[in-house]
């Protein structure tokens, strides 16, 4: 016993020393003297959650309130915390309730819900976020991998319970939507912190309900679980995206938006044109960067006690609504017109470049589809004909790169890498980039400027591809990349003009790609040498082939004739 209360003493002066890890393993060696009165067993109790050895902190904590009756606010608060941490929600939730943590209870049992959920909300799920019919898409730390099914309720499920999170790709195969949305977000580069400019994110998401409001369509705001809102709207019935696009745009074009804030609208494209089309990561699961649970809010952007009781409230608008605005906004011709027909640069836009678009014209009168459908079609197949991309598709392993991002939206980051050492030397090699890897699901401008910057100062050879396909196993068929180049670099760049990429490229790279060639060819003509050394001294008659006659000379060299 004295042993025991000389080391209880020992552990509280190493305490007050702030040596917690050694206080803890003393008080461990001593637990049978620690009492409440002299405040030692609370101190063992805080040093076991702190260090979060949370089932022996449950006992304690127990032992302490039960045992000695001995009950305050913030034993409470730390015990239910260890309750949470142990998976028992249900006695978490009573000392919450308890304690008037209105907060806290409102987490616990959404979280509830949200691991046990019922088949009527995975039902009303699947029913409201209705996307592409045969692929969905997975979130990671690192981004998203596409899954090519159909979504099932076990996904739903799932997603509800933090297992995995969802993105869903919004037009659907014969390029309607059943639903659509504002991707309100703190613009890359924005002076000041996320939490400094995200009550600025806050006031456009407002103003895009007011406006959704005017208009007579109801609207559901979400915290995205990162740095932004989104801004959903759900259909009784399926519709033509580009109807639904340019509604979405017209009511974002009456906004004032700050220079920090950035907004997208779902769907980004009238048509899939045989690709995805881009992805919306859906609502109710846990944002795996951040580890934050994305949830709606009411029209106070205040969040909704029971998540997903809030899901089954969720009403459609009218496609006939939708119809209506379509016809009477009535700009849009004019401005396909006045921009080239380039509806699908407009489709990526930010507020600020549809504020922009704004001043053109305020008249309303109904738009003749048929026209504005030609339109769009010859600019389509003009931006199919591009010569450029014509040319590189005469490369097979630069084809087959395009084809796989065409079927399934991701490619690999080596082929994304040889993508980037091919066109980046090309006068508009950036903007031809951004085209092709803005149809891939994990496409950011930061990660295309972090690709480019890894890229060498020469484009890619054929020779690299070739052996990093190899080395890589990447899925890529090699029995067609037979091309031999006459040019200065065997590059595919040379289906092109090599005019086209060799005034890009700094003089300096190329003498050191000439020095690196000269000390190959050195290296290899002593290789020779070599080999011919040890062959003059093995060799007594002539070697013959089909294709050569391989001899020793008088003075002893070999000499080689081919046929």
């Amino acid at each position: 016993m004295t042993d025991e209360i000389s080391l209880k003493q020992k552990a509280i002066a190493l305490e007050e020393s702030f040596k917690f890890r050694q206080a803890l393993e003393l008080y461990k060696a001593c637990e049978n003297v620690l009492t409440v009165e002299d405040g030692s067993l609370l101190r063992y109790a805080k040093l076991l959650f702190e260090f979060q050895e949370f089932q022996k902190a449950k006992e304690v904590f127990e032992r302490i309130i039960l045992n000695y009756r001995y009950v305050n606010k913030e034993l409470l608060k730390m015990l239910a915390e260890v309750y949470e941490h142990l998976g028992m929600d249900e006695k978490a939730l009573l000392i919450y309730q308890r304690l008037g943590e209105k907060r806290k209870v409102f987490h616990l049992r959404n979280e509830q819900s949200f691991l046990r959920p019922n088949q009527v909300y995975v039902n009303k799920f699947l029913e409201l976020f209705a996307g592409r019919e045969d692929v969905f898409a997975v979130q990671t730390e690192n981004g998203y991998y596409p899954v090519r099914r159909a979504l099932s309720e076990a996904d739903v499920v799932e997603h509800f319970m933090g297992k995995k999170t969802l993105g869903i790709y919004v037009l659907r195969s014969d390029d309607t939507v059943k639903f659509a949305a504002y991707d309100v977000d703190v613009k890359k580069g924005a002076i000041g912190t996320v939490e400094q400019v995200l009550p600025e994110c806050q006031a456009v998401a407002k103003q895009l309900l007011k406006a959704l409001e005017s208009e007579g369509l109801m609207a559901y705001p979400e915290l995205s679980g990162n740095k932004g809102y989104h801004i959903w709207l759900f259909f009784d019935t399926t519709i033509s995206a580009y109807k639904v696009k340019l509604v979405l745009e017209k009511i974002a074009a009456q906004i004032n938006l700050p220079d920090s804030v950035n907004v997208e609208i779902f769907p980004k494209q009238a048509q899939t044109n045989g690709g995805l089309g881009n992805l919306i990561k859906a609502p109710l699961g846990i944002h795996r960067k951040t580890g934050r649970r994305c949830i709606f809010l009411n029209q106070q952007f205040e969040e909704i006690e029971q998540q997903m009781d809030f899901l089954l409230q969720i009403r459609k608008n009218s496609v006939d609504l939708i119809k209506k605005l379509f016809r009477e906004y009535s700009t849009f011709e004019s401005e396909v017109e006045n921009h080239g027909g380039n509806q699908e640069k407009a489709s990526t836009t930010t507020c600020q470049k549809i504020n922009s678009e704004k001043n053109l014209t305020e008249s309303k009168r109904a738009p003749k589809i048929d026209e504005v459908t030609k339109k769009e079609l010859r600019r389509r197949i003009a931006q199919e004909n591009d010569p450029t991309l014509l040319a590189a598709h005469s490369c097979t392993i630069i084809s087959q790169i395009i084809q796989k991002i065409d079927k399934v939206a991701y490619i690999d980051d080596f082929e994304e890498m040889i993508l980037v050492g091919t066109f980046k030397y090309l006068p508009n090699g950036t903007t031809i980039l951004e085209r092709i890897l803005k149809k891939t699901i994990n496409y950011s401008s930061e990660r295309l400027n972090k690709l480019l910057a890894r890229s060498g100062q020469l484009p890619i050879s054929c020779e690299e591809i070739k052996k990093r396909v190899l080395t890589t196993g990447l899925a890529l068929d090699l029995s067609r990349c037979t091309c031999k180049f006459t040019q200065i670099l065997n590059t595919p760049l040379n289906y092109l003009s090599p005019d086209a990429y060799l005034q890009h490229i700094d003089e300096k790279a190329l003498t050191l790609k000439l020095i690196e060639k000269m000390q190959e060819k050195a290296t290899l003509e002593q290789e020779i040498q070599n080999l011919k050394a040890i062959l003059a001294s093995k060799i007594n008659d002539e070697i013959k082939t089909e294709s050569f006659i391989l001899r020793k000379s008088e003075n002893g060299e070999l000499e080689i004739k081919f046929f």
